[in-house]
């Protein structure tokens, strides 16, 4: 059992209780600058591959580009995980003594995609299971819910976790779940009350990856450039998931229940 502080931040109180809190002006200036350049380096290494080199992971099109693992192949991302301040502060909001990445993510949607993110849950595609388990997410520019900002259904990360039929980012999420199939969100908002948050450059989320969230379509003036980082806390375990995006417990033989130390999943920040 993780224990809980005596006197918790209005943060952790929030991201308990609604499993997303907004974290205004967490990104400086020049990590911004730095993470635009990192994208396009990126986009353009993985569009010069031979078609027989892009992974399961990793998706061109045209309005549409999404990466994993960008801190294996990308200096600047690999800085920016180490030296911001986003480990520290999922450390603060997830009241952990570590924080390890899962994994990171890079989206890019051009300026006019009509369709929209479905909703989801990104733990069911995971082989990481636990309380103290979040994505940072943040775009480069202003988003509001209408220019594709995250929409959450406020405290499902409560459970239950539903079935995810489809392909979602290189993830065949099939496997069937307690909850039984996904809901029709938007058509009941009494029962599933959704919440969505008008970012600022610099501004980030921090949530549960059980949380159901989507994102509309994009029609805004130029590409969206969002990142995520997956971080773990203190009480992650690895549980074998068949679908997972990352399944590479086997490979480092883990057992079910063990923590998820390996250099695939570099320690960011520790207290003291």
């Amino acid at each position: 059992m993780i224990a809980r502080s005596a006197s918790p931040t209005p943060e952790s109180l929030a991201w308990r209780r609604d499993g997303v809190v907004p974290l205004r002006g967490l990104i400086g200036g020049d990590w911004l600058d730095l993470m635009r350049e990192a994208a396009w380096e990126i986009r353009d290494e993985v569009a010069s591959r031979t078609p027989d080199k892009v992974t399961a992971d990793e998706q061109i099109q045209s309005d549409f580009f999404t990466c994993l693992d960008l801190w294996m192949m990308n200096d600047k991302v690999s800085r920016f995980m180490r030296e911001s301040r986003l480990a520290e502060v999922a450390a603060s909001v997830m009241e952990s003594e570590e924080i390890r990445l899962y994994h990171d993510i890079l989206i890019v949607k051009d300026q006019i995609v009509e369709q929209p993110t479905p909703w989801h849950q990104d733990e069911p595609s995971w082989e990481a299971v636990g309380s103290q388990l979040c994505g940072i997410w943040f775009s480069l520019d202003p988003v509001t819910e209408e220019t594709a900002s995250l929409r959450f259904v406020r405290s499902s990360h409560k459970g239950p976790r539903y079935s995810h039929p489809k392909v979602l980012c290189g993830a065949k999420m099939d496997l069937e779940r307690e909850g039984g199939p996904l809901p029709d969100v938007d058509a009941d908002p009494e029962r599933y009350p959704v919440v969505s948050y008008d970012l600022e450059a610099g501004d980030a989320v921090l949530f549960h990856p059980s949380m159901l969230h989507s994102s509309l379509g994009c029609k805004r003036e130029g590409p969206r450039i969002s990142y995520a980082f997956r971080m773990m806390g203190d009480d992650v375990r690895w549980t074998p998931c068949p679908s997972s995006i990352h399944a590479c417990g086997e490979e480092l033989r883990f057992e079910p229940g063990d923590r998820l130390i390996a250099d695939r999943f570099p320690l960011l920040w520790q207290n003291g």
